[in-house]
């Protein structure tokens, strides 16, 4: 595989994923690797995660759990790799492993379609669409929330589906890559019990505060190339910027697309047993769809200019 390095190779991956997103994120294949990790991760769960246990015992048995599907998924990369890399064109099959793991295009694609179908279709037909995007319950937001929910489901997923992917492939390969996956996987799990997912949740916001960090650096890099966007919003907001991250998820990220647009973000969420109060974040305006496509065309801004940043890299490196 040495025809092709790491960086070219996630270069190369980006690139797809960017032109052709869905077809390598479909959920229904079995085979893909992040699928792979999600079914180990159920199982070990359904092994360990026992309710009858007590809450001492199953702190352990999660931090158990984690670390063994960090090995996993290091073990599993050092392994495939070290297979790729001895036999001929290991290096395409090691770039289809890496498109699977990072999705980028189907989201952008999803967010636009959102905002199309905010403007020309029923509030009801735009919620199906924000179920691409989100599991928020979006059943009694108005326009104005669905547009912020679909802001902030396309920025999370710039930060976990697109920056974590390409950063720890980047620094550490494919053992980096599916150990990422292999925490990830972890703890959404609705059925899992507080005490089993508290060591990986704990690891999890310690990366997604640094990945939001990324996220935010690489977004103000972005304004600055995108048309009707306003590079000092942010910095006018510099007491939030910097406060964002322990008040919101992915807060650093999200301010700096909701001072670009001046609009606002977050704020309260209606239920069917009525309104929940949260505080906004940013000072603007409430969003409009237009918005949702200029938030769009940020993000997609902002993956573009990270593919540039990894080709400098393999040209000087």
């Amino acid at each position: 595989m040495d025809s092709l390095s790491p960086l070219w190779c996630l270069f190369a991956a980006i690139l797809i994923d960017l032109y052709a997103g869905g077809w390598f994120q479909a959920r229904s294949n079995f085979w893909l690797p992040g699928n792979l990790l999600g079914c180990l991760s159920g199982k070990l769960r359904s092994k360990l995660d026992r309710r009858e246990r007590s809450t001492g015992t199953l702190l352990i048995r999660g931090v158990f759990g984690a670390c063994f599907m960090l090995v996993v998924g290091a073990g599993a990369g050092a392994g495939i790799h070290w297979l790729l890399f001895n036999i001929p064109l290991g290096w395409v099959l090691e770039l289809a492993i890496v498109t699977t793991l990072i999705s980028m295009g189907k989201p952008w694609r999803d967010a636009v379609l959102l905002a199309s179908s905010l403007q020309l279709d029923s509030l009801e037909n735009s919620r199906r669409v924000l179920r691409k995007l989100s599991d928020r319950d979006a059943t009694y937001s108005d326009s104005s929330e669905i547009t912020r929910l679909g802001i902030e489901a396309i920025t999370a997923h710039l930060i976990v589906s697109f920056l974590g992917p390409t950063l720890s492939y980047a620094f550490l390969g494919l053992p980096g890559i599916l150990m990422y996956h292999s925490l990830r996987v972890m703890y959404p799990c609705h059925d899992a019990s507080s005490e089993y997912l508290f060591f990986s949740k704990r690891l999890a916001a310690v990366m997604d505060w640094c990945l939001s960090w990324a996220g935010g650096i690489i977004l103000l890099l972005a304004v600055l190339l995108t048309p009707f966007t306003f590079f000092g919003g942010p910095f006018y907001q510099w007491r939030a910027f910097f406060s964002s991250s322990r008040k919101f998820k992915y807060g650093s990220a999200k301010l700096v697309i909701a001072g670009a647009l001046g609009i606002s973000l977050e704020g309260p969420r209606q239920y069917a047993l009525g309104r929940v109060e949260r505080p906004y974040l940013g000072s603007g305006k409430a969003p409009l769809p237009t918005d949702l496509v200029l938030a769009a065309k940020l993000i997609l801004m902002a993956a573009a200019l990270s593919a540039a940043l990894i080709l400098a890299c393999a040209i000087l490196f």
